[in-house]
């Protein structure tokens, strides 16, 4: 399973016949460190304080800890979440396997053609450095790392394109 929010009450069942297996992105405790690193003003603050926390500490202590720990296995796709939710929520290890994201290079690997081609399409010159980066913007996703990386290059290719493709709608 995953989005592990919407499958809490599967861990409840008693009779359930199937094993639980996650797959675990992230869960609600580093959403909660997520979330603190968004407040911007007082107002965001109070807000967070007496809206956010409460639901996520909720929300993690009493449906998604249980739920991890009625879980035949978890996969992680980092070591990182791997390592918190041993830490946090006291899973046992051995319940908890790695399996880093990886890209098919076979499949996506770069052809002159096709970039060509794409530049064209877009109305870009040939010689153009694309930076393209995919994404909801949202501090916890590092559009601000995407920006700072961005400006550090800008100037090492004779002409340079920004793209950003997201789904936000605001």
């Amino acid at each position: 399973l995953s989005e592990g929010s919407c499958a809490f009450g599967l861990a409840a069942q008693k009779n359930l016949s199937v094993p639980i297996i996650s797959l675990l992105h992230q869960f609600k405790i580093i959403h909660l460190f997520n979330s603190f690193l968004e407040i911007r003003s007082l107002r965001e603050a109070a807000v967070y304080t007496l809206k956010t926390v409460p639901r996520i500490f909720y929300d993690a202590v009493f449906q998604e800890m249980f739920f991890y720990h009625r879980n035949e296995g978890i996969v992680c796709g980092a070591k990182h979440i791997a390592d918190s939710i041993i830490k946090y929520y006291r899973i046992s290890p051995d319940k908890i396997k790695v399996l880093p994201y990886w890209i098919d290079e076979e499949q996506f690997r770069p052809e002159e053609s096709l970039k060509d081609e794409g530049k064209k399409q877009l109305g870009f010159p040939a010689e153009s450095f694309i930076f393209l980066v995919f994404g909801r913007i949202h501090i916890t996703k590092g559009i601000d790392i995407a920006i700072k990386a961005f400006s550090k290059i800008k100037n090492k290719t004779p002409i340079n394109q920004w793209r950003l493709e997201t789904p936000n709608k605001t």
